[in-house]
């Protein structure tokens, strides 16, 4: 479909196509800091752990990322945009059916104003620009799925990570927002698992509309580890 500027144009009959045939020396971005967020020291070692596997696969494996700089607020207005879209008539209507994060988000929109909004929008096409410029570069990113190990069911989200503060109920997902607002694909695989034999993801983001190409990175990975077949050290 050509009906929105991330849509693929081809036809999508190439996905039925063998994935085999990685193209050597496929040069891939791997992440430093992310701006300065903060990470789990178990996620950092178990996705370090794992820069070996592309240099194997005949990749040329560089410390490099986008800059995220203002990203996180970007996200974070207009997600409050879109869910005000969505979720303020039922807010209004039936504010018992709405989760209390949906309303805090409401509730944000409410009080946005329209400079806030541009300069969001703003950011996000900037985004967008350099997201296109780092993948002249690169083929591929690679970076943590998460910045915490998996946690209690019955905590609803972290409010601290490595003794820093969270602002809100998703600044512990800001490594999938990031991704997010570089509008690129990306995929999610295992990546091992943490001394505690908790699982640990780590995500390969592909090119625009490099979805192809991606699909065949993410498989040779999962080829080569085979971490989602094992299972953990420690039960």
């Amino acid at each position: 479909s050509d009906g929105g500027p991330l849509a693929i144009l081809e036809d999508g009959g190439q996905f039925a196509a063998p994935l085999d045939g990685l193209p050597k020396g496929a040069r891939v971005a791997w992440w430093t800091g992310l701006g300065g967020l903060p990470v789990e020291p178990a996620i950092r070692a178990a996705v370090d752990a794992n820069r070996r596997v592309f240099t194997d696969l005949g990749c040329v494996v560089e410390d490099a990322e986008p800059d995220f700089a203002g990203a996180a607020e970007a996200f974070l207005t207009l997600r409050c945009v879109g869910n005000y879209a969505t979720y303020a008539p039922l807010v209004r209507e039936r504010p018992d059916w709405v989760k209390d994060t949906i309303r805090f988000e409401v509730a944000q929109a409410e009080r946005l104003t329209g400079p806030a909004i541009s300069q969001a929008q703003a950011r996000q096409a900037r985004m967008y620009d350099d997201t296109k410029r780092f993948f002249q570069r690169f083929d591929y990113f690679v970076l943590p799925v998460t910045q915490v190990v998996p946690f209690d069911i019955e905590t609803p989200y972290p409010t601290r990570i490595n003794d820093v503060a969270m602002g809100t109920y998703i600044d512990w997902m800001r490594a999938c927002s990031y991704v997010t607002m570089m509008s690129t694909p990306a995929m999610s695989v295992p990546a091992g698992f943490t001394p505690a034999g908790l699982p640990v993801g780590l995500q390969i983001v592909g090119r625009h509309r490099g979805e192809w190409r991606l699909l065949q990175m993410a498989r040779a990975f999962e080829q080569a580890t085979r971490h989602g077949q094992r299972r953990p050290p420690v039960a």
